[in-house]
């Protein structure tokens, strides 16, 4: 049977994971949430594998899917990831070029599973989010970070970011043994526009700062664990 995987359900991923004695992947619904909405999504997601080609007619792990419980499996048991709008990336402590990917093409329903370089990662990023890809200004060289004064801070507080072009950054460190009073530690960042400048909002701390073109590029390598100066030569 010809396998054909163009994105996978949240169900469909579980029943993979499963196989691999996996229970819960981060930045899914848990398993228990699905089964409360959909009862009978397990054996659905089994039958939509089958038809998918991943399993076997049987229902077994054909070649591809037995290779994706076990990136399943490696994605649950990183400590460390990063999330950028609805891309969500696991780091591997034995590659330091490649990161596993799941990406959320319908919220809470659909995802594709990739395992990718660094370097698509980013010009991913940059190619769907249109103010990254402008050209530097003369403010840009003049400045790398710049706090907001209070008028400037309440100014942007008014501002409807559901009507923004919005680059959100999220960084995860889970504990060793997360538990509620140690779950890890979690920064998020927001980055848009207002007019020709840039604005970052860390809703965490409450910081409101300008930051240049090249302040923000720096972020987003640092984010991904890419050496800035070898980011740009790869580009």
């Amino acid at each position: 049977m010809q396998m054909k995987i163009d994105a996978l359900t949240a169900a469909e991923l579980y029943v993979l994971a499963g196989a691999a004695g996996v229970n819960y992947i981060f930045g899914l619904p848990e398993r228990e949430q699905l089964a409360l909405i959909e009862p009978d999504c397990a054996a659905e997601a089994k039958d939509s594998l089958i038809k998918k080609g991943i399993l076997t007619v049987e229902g077994k792990l054909t070649r591809a899917a037995y290779f994706l419980t076990e990136m399943l499996k490696r994605f649950q048991e990183s400590k460390e990831y990063v999330r950028f709008n609805n891309v969500l990336c696991a780091f591997l402590p034995e590659d330091e070029e490649r990161v596993l990917v799941l990406t959320e093409i319908s919220k809470g329903k659909e995802y594709t599973f990739d395992y990718l370089e660094k370097r698509e990662v980013y010009l991913s990023i940059i190619s769907n989010v249109s103010f990254l890809r402008r050209s530097p200004s003369e403010k840009d060289r003049a400045f790398l970070t710049k706090p907001m004064n209070p008028d400037e801070k309440a100014e942007v507080r008014e501002m409807d970011l559901d009507k923004k072009e919005v680059l959100a950054v999220e960084t995860f460190n889970l504990a060793s043994v997360p538990s509620l009073t140690n779950p890890g530690f979690q920064t998020t960042n927001l980055y848009f526009t207002k007019g020709e400048d840039f604005i970052c909002i860390d809703p965490l701390q409450d910081r409101y700062e300008w930051v240049s073109l090249y302040m923000m590029n720096n972020r987003i390598y640092d984010a991904l664990h890419i050496n800035f100066r070898a980011g740009r030569a790869m580009i």
